[in-house]
């Protein structure tokens, strides 16, 4: 199960790949558009190891991600409470 999949139009290093998050661990996977040949190309890694910005926030798992608009490489990231 997915919790949240975050893929940003404008990361130019890596325009074929999203983060899937799941749990407190995040995968990046290199997606190829109508096929079934998507890989993963790292992780599984912690989402604090590999995003210490947001381990320092508090945030150890992720429900939500979105792009913020008009601003390359950066994202709205959201954690709800159970």
């Amino acid at each position: 199960m997915v919790d949240a999949a975050h893929w940003h139009p404008t990361f130019k290093q890596t325009p074929d790949e999203l983060f899937v998050f799941h749990g407190s661990k995040v995968a990046q996977i290199n997606v190829v558009l109508e096929s079934n040949d998507d890989t993963v190309v790292g992780g599984p890694w912690l989402i604090a190891e590999k995003f210490k910005a947001l381990a320092s926030t508090g945030y150890d798992t992720i429900d939500a991600a979105m792009p913020v608009p008009k601003k390359p490489g950066e994202a709205y990231i959201f954690r709800g409470t159970n």
